[in-house]
């Protein structure tokens, strides 16, 4: 009765292996993980003040300084190259813009430079739209790592 077991077994046991590996050499090889992050998932973030992630904003900063999620860094594109190798190596980033494809050069940035990056997926608009609080004042993204503006 066992023995019609035994395949179904060695299939998980397979699929584990190569699960784990694929899993290992991530972590050898440095790759970090990305993905899309909606806003909601975003907003559960923001709730629970978890410093794991830091929200950076790409817009320009009348944009960000008009409303903005949360807690999150504006940097622009030209802020962002010149301080993206000193931004912490072991926190995952979300990258926030008007919508999801203005973000493209901020992510090509973050996987160059190896760090866990999220796009979140409709950007402000998609926030704006699902009605999730916003916060309107400038926080310097400079601050995140210590340069001088």
């Amino acid at each position: 009765m066992l023995k019609k077991y035994v395949p179904i077994c060695w299939f998980v046991v397979l699929v584990m292996v190569v699960w784990q590996g694929g899993v290992l050499a991530k972590r050898m090889t440095g790759e970090k993980h990305e993905g899309i992050i909606t806003s909601n998932q975003v907003y559960q973030i923001v709730e629970k003040n978890n410093n794991e992630y830091i929200i950076l904003d790409i817009r320009d900063s009348s944009s960000f300084k008009s409303g903005h999620i949360p807690n999150a860094m504006n940097y622009n594109i030209d802020d962002l190259r010149k301080v993206i190798e000193n931004l912490p190596k072991d926190r995952s980033y979300i990258v926030t813009g008007k919508d999801t494809n203005d973000i493209s050069e901020a992510i090509n940035l973050f996987k160059e430079n190896k760090l866990s990056v999220f796009v979140h997926q409709g950007g402000m608009d998609d926030w704006l739209a699902n009605k999730l609080p916003v916060e309107s004042a400038s926080k310097i993204g400079f601050v995140l790592v210590g340069a001088e503006s």
